[in-house]
């Protein structure tokens, strides 16, 4: 991702974000509905993905990484 693409996801987390932690609730209502509702399932999923560590909420560089995979990583990575 570019320095722009960077920032941009970095506003998006400090926007939604709780000192420094994003929750599932913030996770699905202020990211994933932007683009449409998302089905709790689907949602969930996402989330634990992105919590790479299991701690059942995203700190700023788990949040960068996995929207950066979800922009421009290969289908292998997305599937992981």
């Amino acid at each position: 991702l570019g320095e722009q693409e960077v920032a941009k996801i970095l506003e998006g987390f400090n926007r939604l974000s709780v000192r420094g932690e994003l929750r599932p609730s913030e996770f699905r209502t202020g990211f994933l509905n932007c683009a449409g509702p998302v089905p709790e399932a689907l949602a969930e999923a996402l989330f634990n993905c992105f919590d790479s560590n299991s701690s059942g909420s995203l700190d700023v560089q788990q949040f960068v990484c996995g929207v950066a995979v979800i922009c421009k990583g290969r289908p292998e990575q997305k599937l992981r």
